[in-house]
């Protein structure tokens, strides 16, 4: 089956539309919607912490409040199905700039770009987030940097990408370190005037990242999350399991290898994979990251022999084959399944990537609680503080690298309560609990049925959570 190559690009577009046409189960999208709203009925930034009652008066240096506007926007105006409209769209716009840097093979960019996103859906596979403006800043860094070897003067573009990157995610460190490698190299190829329009570029980069509403906050925000052990704590923190990390070893020695081989002019290539290789042995979160500096390189490394490869034309009938049966399938099978997700409240609920309460949240809204501090699931805040805004919760995602009096991370002090370790009832009266809305079987649950009603009170009980209140 061969195809026109408009036809091509254009179907190429629609595949990776209906490949990010997810529904938004990101369980931190509840706080984001609720800051983003702040915004858009007060007209400033929420700094202050009003949403939990553990650190009430922390000031975030949050770094996404454009992509918290974004989404208040969008799903003021079009609700859930929007927020997947808007993350197919931000596909698209990745996938576009992709397939520029390597133009002359838009079968294998089509190809390896599917690759480097599939390796990658333990982040992208949960609808719209922050880490895709980190991925799509890092690839405009690439591209940028690749056209400035022919035009220095196109870097102008960089400080005004970092401006919007430095209120969509705190990722955008990563880029400025990318930069500071392109740098070095060119230094070490004498490019001595490339050199210098990237320095300038690069520092009035990060110049330009100061252009928030927290200032140089979100700079000590970025560091502050390499003063924790996350990964010892938060899921999406943790290293890659054993066969995924020797994965990850043989495609960096082979990535490597190649560069150095084939491309040593392009030593930045190699650093940029050595530094996004650490990276993702650390958190898997950082693993597309890697994936993208791996097929970049290894495209580079090898462009003569894929250019060969992409006139072939047995090649050309397969891809177009798979192209056009990857959008049958996903046509026939994610976007029913995106629609059901985001116009049934009942399966937003009972189908994500949680199980969230909403029958408890039913009950609260018609028999309502006396107090106002509700000890909850650390994975249930975002969603509590979005559907309850009456009421403050323990803990939610924003906080595990906030720093606390007793230097832990309040993820550790919600193990604690939670798992019921000693002391768990004094926690939660010196931090002001006024009742618990907990997921039934959860040690704290199994010991304050133990207990009897020493404390506690049960008042409501099903199958996705339970109630107490002061006795």
């Amino acid at each position: 089956m061969q195809i026109s190559s408009k036809a091509f690009g254009y179907l190429s577009l629609a595949f990776v539309f209906l490949l990010f046409f997810l529904p938004p189960i990101d369980t931190d999208l509840g706080w984001h919607l609720r800051y983003g709203e702040y915004f858009l009925s007060t007209g400033t930034f929420l700094k202050q912490n009003t949403l939990t009652y553990f650190l009430p008066d922390y000031i975030w240096m949050d770094s996404r409040s454009l992509y918290q506007v974004l989404l208040a926007v969008t799903y003021k105006y079009s609700g859930l199905l929007g927020l997947s409209v808007i993350y197919g769209s931000l596909g698209v716009s990745i996938y576009w700039i992709f397939s520029k840097i390597n133009s002359q093979i838009p079968k294998i960019n089509i190809l390896v770009f599917t690759i480097t996103i599939l390796a990658s859906w333990v982040v992208f596979g949960l609808g719209i987030r922050t880490q895709i403006f980190t991925f799509a800043g890092i690839l405009a860094v690439f591209y940028l940097a690749k056209i400035s070897e022919k035009n220095p003067k196109i870097l102008i573009l960089l400080p005004l990408l970092f401006i919007f990157w430095a209120n969509l995610h705190g990722g955008f460190v990563l880029g400025l370190a990318v930069c500071g490698i392109v740098f070095l190299q060119r230094l070490a190829n004498r490019k001595w005037r490339k050199a210098i329009y990237l320095a300038i570029a690069g520092f009035f980069s990060a110049l330009s990242a100061l252009i928030n509403p927290y200032g140089v906050g979100v700079y000590e925000d970025a560091i502050r999350y390499t003063q924790y052990p996350l990964w010892t704590l938060i899921a999406e923190w943790v290293p890659p399991n054993l066969d995924t990390k020797i994965l990850l070893v043989v495609v960096a020695l082979i990535t490597v290898a190649s560069t150095l081989r084939y491309s040593k002019r392009r030593v930045t290539f190699a650093l940029c994979v050595i530094l996004f290789f650490i990276l993702a042995m650390q958190a898997r979160r950082s693993i597309p990251f890697f994936v993208l500096a791996s097929v970049l390189t290894l495209s580079d490394s090898y462009i003569e022999r894929l250019k060969l490869l992409e006139k072939n034309i047995y090649f050309q009938k397969a891809i177009s084959l798979l192209l056009i049966s990857g959008i049958i399938l996903l046509a026939l099978i994610q976007v029913p399944n995106t629609f059901s997700f985001d116009t049934n409240w009942k399966n937003y609920c009972s189908s994500g990537m949680q199980r969230y309460p909403c029958r408890a949240i039913e009950y609260i809204k018609s028999h309502p609680i006396d107090g106002e501090n509700v000890y909850a699931p650390y994975e249930w805040g975002g969603f509590l503080e979005w559907q309850l805004p009456e009421y403050k919760f323990f803990v939610d995602g924003r906080m595990p690298a906030w720093p606390t009096p007793d230097n832990k991370s309040p993820y550790t002090t919600y193990l604690e309560i939670v798992q019921a370790q000693p002391g768990y009832q004094q926690k939660l009266l010196s931090y002001g609990t006024d009742w618990l809305l907990l997921g039934p079987g959860t040690f704290l649950d199994i010991e304050l049925q133990s207990k009897r009603g020493e404390y506690w009170k049960e008042i409501y009980r099903d199958e996705a959570a339970v109630i107490y209140v002061k006795k």
